[in-house]
């Protein structure tokens, strides 16, 4: 009976810190307008880069966010997706002044 009585208060107490997180996120969410239409805005996803499309027989290469790419793309009609993962992550997390850019070098990457 006392183990049951103390799991009982450790799933009272998890319960209690989950409505305050809950809480606290709401404000959060509140004070800097992330909810509803701003919410799409707001965490959009950019990489800097203007789309470019380039075809040859049986063969088109497109320089872009291959996420958003190919969700306009049929099923199985990408035979090939090439990235620089460490870049990326780089634009994605914002440490790039701007695309190709290195701030401490000045330098094209």
């Amino acid at each position: 009976m006392d183990s049951e009585q103390e799991i009982l208060k450790v799933l009272q107490h998890k319960w209690t810190q989950y409505n305050h997180l809950t809480e606290k996120m709401a404000e959060i969410i509140r004070e800097y307008g992330l909810g509803g239409a701003n919410a799409a805005a707001e965490m959009g996803r950019s990489i800097g880069v203007k789309r470019v499309k380039v075809t040859g027989e049986g063969w088109t290469a497109i320089h872009n966010d291959c996420i958003e790419e190919t969700k306009t793309m049929a099923a199985d009609s990408v035979d090939e997706i090439i990235i620089d993962s460490v870049l990326q992550s780089l634009r994605v997390h914002g440490k790039l002044q701007r695309p190709g850019h290195n701030e401490k070098h000045g330098a094209v990457l």
